[in-house]
């Protein structure tokens, strides 16, 4: 869906190194080899990120007020440390429409975020909320896919149920655009948030 001038489609996120990106890139072309057909669509390299909140499109006039909100939402919670490991598929096997690596922080602090995140993001979106949150970043999205090539791509993400893609530290929330083109949507970060306890703040990037 485009957005008219004096809206913006944003989402909340946490980045990916590069390093991790590469290692999820080589998952992807294990799994590709089994599912190379225009029906499976698959993430480029420069779109893995990790969704905390999708607002859809947003007033322009209002994404200061969005900052300020996040910010607020943000105060507190120190940098996180994440790791991305095994690969699974939304909503299960048997009708896969998503394929992912789960993304782990062994502190539970990753998901009280996600939970103030969400709660100051109500009034900036209509889009509706997560029952609950699992952290993942996604690998691929499937219309639809023959038995043969499902069972052989469901073989080789089951063989990496539990690799390990690696860890980081996440030390910002992004406020990101999402703007249609030829080859998929261009993602831009409109405000960074630090994590760090007791001194929230917006860095803004043009």
């Amino acid at each position: 869906m485009e957005t008219s001038p004096d809206h913006l489609r944003l989402f909340i996120a946490l980045a990916i190194p590069a390093e991790v990106k590469g290692e999820l890139g080589k998952a992807q072309a294990e799994l590709r080899r089994h599912a190379a057909t225009p029906s499976v669509r698959w993430v480029r390299s420069g779109q893995f990120h990790l969704t905390l909140r999708f607002l859809g499109n947003v007033a322009a006039g209002r994404v200061a007020m969005l900052e300020k909100a996040m910010a607020a939402a943000c105060a507190g919670f120190g940098p996180l440390p994440l790791e991305a490991k095994g690969i699974g598929c939304f909503p299960n096997e048997l009708r896969p429409r998503v394929v992912w690596v789960g993304v782990e922080e062994p502190r539970g602090d990753l998901k009280s975020l996600w939970r103030a995140i969400e709660s100051a993001a109500r009034e900036f979106t209509r889009e509706p909320a997560e029952d609950a949150f699992v952290g993942h970043l996604t690998l691929a999205r499937i219309k639809r896919i023959d038995h043969s090539a499902l069972t052989a791509l469901l073989r080789t993400a089951r063989e990496m149920a539990q690799r390990p893609f690696g860890t980081w530290t996440a030390a910002q929330v992004e406020i990101v655009r999402s703007e249609p083109g030829p080859d998929g949507s261009r993602y831009s970060t409109l405000a960074a948030i630090p994590l760090r306890p007791g001194a929230p703040g917006v860095s803004n990037r043009q």
